[in-house]
């Protein structure tokens, strides 16, 4: 084939012409932008449940969402947590956010290991008790 030039397949020529797409080359109303943005204006310290796994956010003062647990142990511990720290439910229930259920992991491969441990048997979930007193500032 010259070049510049290439067979288009038949999912390359529904996506760029817009087939099976009832929104394609269509833009947002001036009342749907408007209704859209007051449902997601929310004050600061709102919560919401994330629908994939249940995981609670909370609307922060600088208009972010984050995780609830996240938050939780960062307002305890007086400080923020490292990049790549993770928060761990020790029941295994992300609504379930109080202190005593958190568990902190320093990195991604640790909570890993520990799930594995736990899905196939050799450890029990319950193993682990609360460490956000080690990570307390000044302690």
């Amino acid at each position: 084939m010259p070049s510049g030039k290439y067979k288009r397949s038949k999912l390359h020529i529904k996506h760029i012409t817009g087939k099976g797409n009832s929104f394609f080359g269509k833009h947002h109303t001036k009342k749907s932008k408007r209704l859209n943005a007051l449902a997601h204006d929310r004050p600061i310290g709102s919560i919401r449940i994330l629908q994939d796994k249940g995981y609670k956010q909370i609307k922060t003062a600088q208009n972010k969402w984050m995780r609830l647990s996240r938050y939780m142990v960062e307002k305890y511990i007086g400080y923020k947590l490292k990049k790549g720290w993770m928060v761990h439910h020790i029941d295994e229930n992300p609504s379930h956010d109080e202190l005593s259920n958190f568990y902190i992991f320093k990195n991604m491969g640790l909570h890993l290991n520990f799930t594995l441990l736990v899905k196939h048997g050799i450890i029990n979930k319950f193993i682990i008790k609360s460490n956000l007193k080690e990570f307390k500032k000044g302690k």
